[in-house]
């Protein structure tokens, strides 16, 4: 299924979104002295609409018993992999919603990083998808736990590492 759902019309579609996303906040980085307050917020809007896209169509469109909210189920690699890409979604989105525009203008770079972060979000959450596994309670019959693979136990790493970044960045911001 990995093909079939890396190779689909709606990831290139969901690919163009993030693309158009990247390049609108670049755009605000340049015109940033006279960013009006919304302009952000609204160049994370194509961000939304492709992660709406990845999780609502393209992966129930192509792998048999996907959901589009299936909390901890589909395999620890998927979850992980899903787990840092909504996080580091949410953190570009909390920023640009939350924090007033001239303080983010003010943060020399920070404006092509929350767009890199949406991007990077992005590519994450479709890469995620060919790690799904139907049923994958099932397959450990009796419940019995399965022991994680070190892939799957880097992913964790990096996934509480990064955490910590956007949490000290959050820290920074607001001092």
């Amino acid at each position: 299924y990995s093909v079939e759902v890396l190779c689909s019309g709606k990831t290139l579609v969901a690919l163009l979104l993030s693309v158009m996303g990247l390049v609108l906040f670049l755009v605000c980085d340049v015109y940033k002295d006279r960013l009006p307050a919304m302009s952000l917020p609204i160049s994370a809007l194509p961000f939304v609409g492709a992660a709406i896209l990845t999780q609502c169509f393209n992966g129930p469109s192509h792998l048999p018993g996907y959901q589009p909210f299936q909390p901890f189920m589909g395999g620890a690699s998927f979850v992980l992999l899903q787990a840092f890409g909504w996080f580091s979604f949410g953190g570009m989105v909390q920023l640009v919603a939350l924090v007033p525009t001239e303080k983010i203008c003010a943060i020399s770079g920070l404006i092509p990083a929350c767009g890199v972060t949406g991007l990077g979000s992005q590519l994450i959450l479709l890469s995620s998808l060919p790690y799904y596994e139907q049923s994958a309670a099932a397959a450990r019959p009796g419940g019995r736990l399965r022991v994680l693979s070190c892939a799957e136990v880097f992913l964790s790493l990096c996934f509480f590492g990064w955490a910590l970044v956007i949490c000290a960045g959050a820290v920074a911001i607001e001092a």
